[in-house]
């Protein structure tokens, strides 16, 4: 955790030399520790050797909190979804090794009523807006793991398509770059979301959306939600893609 924090707060690659020396750690540690940090995609190394923090640093929920100006931007992007929308935001990571999504940030509208996203439960990837605008952008491979697993899972929510029928869905989502859902993952929601990605190589790290009860859902708001979502996420792009270069994220404001 203490190297990844280092790669993390240090704005530019590191050798193993100067990781070592930070940390006081003799060098063949070090070296150890970013190749197994590397291998996990929580760092990568270019093509001098150094090290900086890779895409899986951005997965997990707990170092997502611990990536303090990417955390930043969500909570900035939040709070304009929600003034320029009216209902309530979200961001939803990808958890890669699980194949699920975690919703690790939200802020509520000032209506009474709303839809709540729950932040200690890992939730289906071919359900809901937030997971489907995830899963439109991963291998085919991938998904088609993740769809024959599900099948053959009890779950409480709706009963997904035939596989066909699924690859035309996301095929579709993938096209218009965002989802939108109604009562998929709880009866009575509507959502729309759209994916995260980490470097210019689309790598997927979760969605960012608003969700709404699906009575208060209305036509003629529909396209402004959809255009403030595809914003949003272009924002947090730009703020993860710009963690990984070095660059300030406070520079994407």
């Amino acid at each position: 955790m203490h190297v990844l924090l280092l790669l993390a707060e240090a704005g530019r690659p590191l050798s193993v030399t100067q990781v070592a020396n930070a940390l006081q750690l003799p060098t063949s540690t070090a070296h150890r520790i970013l190749k197994l940090l590397t291998s996990a995609q929580y760092a990568t190394q270019d093509a001098n050797s150094r090290y900086r923090t890779g895409p899986g640093f951005l997965r997990p929920t707990s170092t997502l909190l611990l990536l303090g100006r990417f955390y930043e931007a969500i909570e900035r992007v939040q709070q304009q979804l929600v003034e320029r929308s009216g209902e309530s935001a979200f961001y939803a990571a990808y958890l890669s090794e699980s194949g699920r999504l975690r919703f690790i940030a939200s802020l509520q509208s000032h209506h009474a009523i709303g839809y709540v996203t729950r932040t200690d439960l890992d939730y289906s990837l071919l359900r809901g807006a937030s997971g489907r605008a995830v899963a439109s952008v991963l291998p085919e491979t991938i998904v088609k793991a993740i769809y024959l697993r599900e099948c053959t899972e009890d779950q409480d929510h709706t009963r997904l398509p035939d596989w066909a029928s699924m690859l035309s869905s996301l095929a579709s989502v993938r096209r218009n770059g965002y989802a939108v859902s109604e009562s998929q993952r709880a009866q009575g929601a509507h959502a729309i979301a759209a994916p995260v990605f980490a470097a210019a190589s689309n790598v997927v790290i979760g969605s960012v959306g608003v969700s709404m009860p699906a009575a208060r859902r209305r036509p003629e708001l529909t396209a402004k939600h959809i255009d403030l979502v595809r914003l949003a996420a272009a924002d947090l792009t730009a703020a993860a893609v710009s963690s990984f270069s070095g660059t300030d994220v406070a520079m994407c404001n």
